[in-house]
């Protein structure tokens, strides 16, 4: 995740979602709560490569485990909003 995070600041978004899923998908000892940072962060780079459907599907997911994340709940916000433009 914080390979994931430097490179979604980097402006850097394709690797980004690589690390990203690498560390939910090959990381099989991580916590509910490791996991879901890597599913909002897939959801960061999702975004800035403008693929809404499937940011909108990791940061749903990513709610599962941590049902009150204001990141994720104010993510999905952003995206009908960007929905609406």
């Amino acid at each position: 995740c914080e390979k994931g995070y430097i490179l979604n600041h980097a402006k850097r978004p394709r690797e980004a979602l690589d690390a990203y899923l690498v560390a939910e998908r090959k990381r099989p000892w991580v916590t509910h709560q490791q996991k879901a940072r890597a599913l909002r962060g897939q959801g960061f780079a999702l975004i800035d490569i403008g693929r809404l459907d499937e940011a909108e599907d990791a940061l749903r997911r990513s709610l599962q485990a941590e049902p009150d994340n204001a990141v994720a709940l104010g993510e999905l916000k952003y995206i009908a909003e960007l929905r609406r433009q």
